[in-house]
């Protein structure tokens, strides 16, 4: 079981968006039927359980604060092994243990937040 959060701050370009919504694609084709998506900037702005990224609310836009989308991706149900966050990596950090889950950041955007992420999160940078 996997829960996706999809930064859709307003940092996050129409393109970063388009992005993230193609790496939902290949996450449900690797883990299969469906997962979790939670749209959020600084709230959750949607959750709903998606079988497509055909099916994706993005809503959001204003400020960035990721720890509430990872907050609710870790208290979903059913409860997910892994939590993939597709962000620019723009945004406050949890604690460290905070979140029990293992969270992987896909960094996408061309001015992408490397140096941002903590040491204690496994992170990729999407490439177009």
């Amino acid at each position: 079981e996997v829960a996706v959060v999809i930064d859709t701050s307003g940092s996050m370009s129409d393109d970063d968006l388009n992005r993230a919504c193609s790496e939902v694609d290949g996450i449900l084709r690797a883990c299969g039927a469906s997962a979790q998506v939670i749209c959020a900037d600084a709230q959750v702005t949607a959750s709903q359980r998606i079988t497509s990224a055909r099916n994706i609310e993005l809503s959001g836009r204003g400020g960035t604060d990721m720890r509430v989308g990872l907050r609710a991706a870790a208290k979903s149900t059913p409860t997910p092994h892994a939590i993939i966050l597709l962000s620019d990596g723009y945004t406050p950090w949890p604690k460290q243990g905070e979140i029990k889950t293992p969270i992987v950041v896909g960094l996408i955007g061309r001015n992408c937040g490397v140096d941002s992420v903590p040491e204690w999160v496994d992170s990729i940078v999407v490439d177009d």
